[in-house]
């Protein structure tokens, strides 16, 4: 599977928080710009699932498949 492009950006962020990152990093084998893609992942996805919008195109995909 190709990888999919990146691009360098610059975040900020309290040193506190960091640190912690830095550690979940460290437990979980992650390096930090996998642990934040994962994080914003999620985030997007949580805000996205919780708008009516995104379950009615789901529903219609879904239909359009003959999954339901």
């Amino acid at each position: 599977m190709p990888k999919e492009p990146t691009e360098n950006i610059s975040v900020t962020m309290p040193i506190n928080l960091l640190q912690i990152l830095d550690h979940f990093c460290c437990e979980c084998d992650l390096n930090r710009s996998q642990a934040i893609a994962r994080a914003v992942r999620l985030y997007v996805g949580t805000k996205i699932a919780k708008t009516p919008a995104f379950w009615d195109r789901e529903y219609h995909r879904l239909q359009e498949e003959g999954k339901i």
